[in-house]
Formats: C-alpha cells, structure tokens, sequence
C-alpha cells in the first residue's frame, strides 16, 4: 500500500511539472505571439541585436545632431558593451539662417557668421558625443558644404575640375582646420574618397546611415555617397567590406513622430507610409529609461537648434529606435532590378506619382529603364534624374545621370576617367504615364561591373527619395 501511495505521489509531481512546463511553454508562446504582433503594428519586421564587444560601428549624418537623433541609444549600448563607436559629420551644419539669426543676431547674414555656426555645431556634437561616452577622436569632420551634399553627388560638381562654392559660406574647399581631409575640396570625387579612407580606418563590422527615403535632400544624399564608398571598396575586393552591415535611420518625414512633441514613455513608430515594406524591413531597438533621458540630454546640447526645433528634435527620444535594412543587389550583364516603392505604394518623383522602374543591362555596356508613373504630366518648375554609377575594372567610378524636364529635352551627362561630357540618351513617353530611358551606353571598361542605380528628383525646390541603391 505504501509502494502505491509513493507511485501516486511520483506521478502527481510529474503531471504537476509536466503542466507548468506546458503552462511555461503556453506563456512563451503567447507573450511571443504578443511581441510579435505588437512589434507588425508599429511597422516592424523584428529587433536589432544590440552591438557587443569588439564590435565596431561607424555612424554618419548629413549635419551635427542627426546622429543624436537617430542613434544616440544605439551608441550608448554600443559603447557600455565594449563596442569601438565612429561619428562621421558629413557637413558642420553652416547653412541654417535661422541659428545665425537666433544666436548671433546677425542681419545681414555674412560668411562669417555661417563659419561660426559651423564651428559651434562642431563643438555641440563633441558636447553630445562625449556624454553618450564616444571620445572626441572618435568624431570626425569631413566638413563638406551644408545644402550642397546633391550637388557633389551628380557629375556637374563631381571632379576637383569643377568645384562647388557653397553660397553660405562662400568658399569652395573646406576652411575648418580639424576637417578630415584639410582643405577638402567641394566635389564629389573627395566626399567619395574621404569615406573610403575613413572607412579603411575604422574597418566597421556595421555602418549607421540617414535613410535614403529620408525627405531632406542632405540627407538621401549622404546615404548614396555612403553606399557607394562601400560598394567601391567592395569592388576593389577589400575582405572586411564585403561582410560589412549597413542600416538607415531617418530624421526626416512628413507629419512624424506623431505627436512632434517630448513623449519619453511613447513608442517611436514607422510611418504608415513606410510600413509592411518587405522589401527594406524596419527593426526596432528598444531602449530603457536611462538611456532615454541621456539621449535628451544629448539632443539638448545642441543649442543652436533647439531654440526654434525643440519640440521635433526631443520628438525622437522615446522608448525605443529604428533602423531600416539597406539590401545590396549587383546587376550584371542583362539583370534586372524593380523597385516597388514605400509610399503606399508610390514614389514622388518630381512631382509625378511613380508605380514601377525596371531597369535592364543588355551586354553588361547598355542601361535601360522604364518607369511608370500616375498619368499627369511632370511640373514644368521640377525635374527628374535617373542615375547609374558602376566602376571601371580598376574600381574608379564611372557615372552616368540623364535629367529630364517636360518639355524639354532630355540631358544625359556622364563622367568618367576622361572627365564630364555629354551621352546620346532619349527619354520617350510610350503611353501616358509610361517613360523609356536609354540607352545608357557606358565605356566598355566597365564589362561585367556591378551597377548602382537611382531615381531621384525635386519638385518646388524640394528633392525627393533617390532609391539608391537596391
């Protein structure tokens, strides 16, 4: 009788355990099931795993606080754990009338002032870099002209042949004396390569860069420059490059976060409009509280701008960051690339809605495009640029942009070792809505080159996402 009792017992515990392992194992699934679809309401695909140790990560904005606003956790968590964390400045930010006007009072605004400016945003960033625990020469300055990042990037301004004079400050090559290249020259080709040599330096096992869907055009055009550096370097077979990660962020977008207001205990959310993209998903990064607040305070050291911004720039300090995948895809000989874009699911391009781009490579020599727009005409007062850059075999970047402009003519400009000069290209309406690009004829050197390949346009003076690079 006693044998049976202690049986009894035993099997009693052993379904008692059995159900809580099972009641364990519910629970887990369950609250999974909840973080899951919690994390698809707000827009994402998934969390990003936060850096370890030995990690080494490369963060680059357009202009002194961007990197605080999209990253400023991120960089925290990162270097608690041991991570090597690199700022990169893309410009110092001496474009912005209103900080001269705030701070120095100063009418009329004179190239001085816009030096100035320049120079106290340098000093904020070191302010907000060190207290997230980044060293002050871990920040770099690559001091290239604010407004004036597209410029660089298309072939009018690519060759020190041809140098962009920036209107605020006046100069054509950088007059900060702690810029990564001393006197940098405004062009394309030294943005190009002060990012390559900056990134030889710091080897990242990850690159954190503003979203080319970002609506500033400093911004879209920082993340080209950045993931053609990359790719360049890739292209030349450098080991570390091929497993480098690249993520976005964004600062920039139309009636967001909701509320443009301080809300430390809200969830930042991915725009409606940017949502379910499977295509580019989006990961969150939680933060904790503490990290929350320090990332205020970081944003707070940005005084220049917080005066007349502070209610947007503190809108980004919440419970959490988000980052968006930036996929990389080679076209060869005769591939073919579509975008099926995020905006509901439109593109603005120059003002004109667009629903599809195809583009094709006949020969590995010849680019065609196609794209497909909403059936309204573009503006008259905007334009659109359909862009290409691929390298020649000893990785030197060939260029390739056609803009056009209803009803004007197409021009198509390419840039390659011999310089800038003029392409044959047609741009034809084949239907209402329907434009046939090309062909791109490019030099015969660049074979069986990988090919990075945009659209991007402005219309009303305000430049639109360059789908760059997919």
């Amino acid at each position: 009788m006693a044998a049976t009792r202690r049986w009894r017992w035993r099997l009693a515990v052993i379904l008692a355990l059995g159900a809580a392992a099972a009641l364990l194992a519910y629970s887990q699934v369950t609250t999974s099931l909840a973080e899951r679809q919690a994390l698809r309401a707000a827009g994402f695909s998934g969390k990003l795993e936060g850096p370890r140790a030995g990690a080494r990560l490369l963060i680059v904005a357009p202009h002194p606080d961007d990197e605080a606003l999209g990253c400023a956790g991120l960089m925290q968590r990162a270097a608690t754990a041991g991570a090597a964390v690199h700022v990169a400045l893309m410009t110092n930010g001496d474009a912005t009338e209103l900080s001269v006007l705030f701070g120095e009072k100063e009418l009329p605004l004179s190239p001085k002032a816009f030096l100035k400016l320049g120079n106290d945003r340098q000093a904020e960033s070191l302010r907000a870099m060190g207290g997230l625990g980044i060293p002050a020469d871990h920040v770099h300055f690559l001091s290239f002209p604010n407004d004036g990042l597209p410029d660089l990037w298309g072939p009018a301004h690519w060759s020190p042949s041809s140098l962009y004079t920036s209107p605020y400050t006046h100069v054509d090559r950088s007059p900060y004396p702690n810029s990564f290249t001393p006197q940098a020259l405004y062009c394309g080709q030294q943005v190009l390569s002060d990012l390559i040599a900056l990134m030889r330096q710091v080897r990242p096992t990850a690159i954190f860069v503003t979203d080319p869907q970002d609506i500033h055009h400093d911004h879209w055009a920082t993340a080209a420059f950045v993931c053609c550096a990359l790719e360049t370097l890739r292209v030349r077979k450098v080991a570390w490059a091929a497993r480098t990660s690249i993520y976005t962020y964004l600062v920039h977008w139309p009636h967001w976060p909701v509320p443009n207001r301080f809300r430390p205990q809200m969830e930042l959310a991915v725009p409606p409009d940017l949502q379910q993209v499977s295509t580019r998903p989006w990961l969150r990064f939680p933060l904790t509280p503490a990290e929350v607040q320090a990332k205020a305070a970081a944003i707070r050291k940005y005084r220049t701008q917080v005066p007349y911004l502070d209610h947007l720039l503190l809108a980004l300090a919440r419970t959490n960051e988000m980052f968006g995948t930036q996929p990389y895809r080679r076209l060869g000989p005769d591939d073919s690339a579509r975008w099926v874009d995020e905006r509901d699911p439109r593109r603005k391009l120059g003002g004109a809605d667009i629903l599809a781009v195809s583009v094709v490579r006949q020969g590995g020599v010849t680019v065609r495009a196609e794209v497909r727009c909403r059936p309204e005409p573009l503006p008259t007062h905007g334009y659109a640029a359909f862009d290409v850059r691929t390298w020649d075999r000893d990785g030197r970047p060939v260029i390739a942009t056609v803009y056009w402009r209803e009803p004007e003519t197409p021009t198509a400009l390419e840039h390659d070792k011999l310089g800038l000069h003029a392409l044959p290209v047609t741009v034809e309406q084949t239907a209402p809505g329907y434009w046939r690009i090309g062909p791109l004829s490019l030099p015969a050197e660049a074979r069986d080159m990988p090919a990075l390949v945009g659209c991007w346009g402005s219309a009303g003076g305000r430049l639109t996402d360059p789908a760059f690079p997919e």
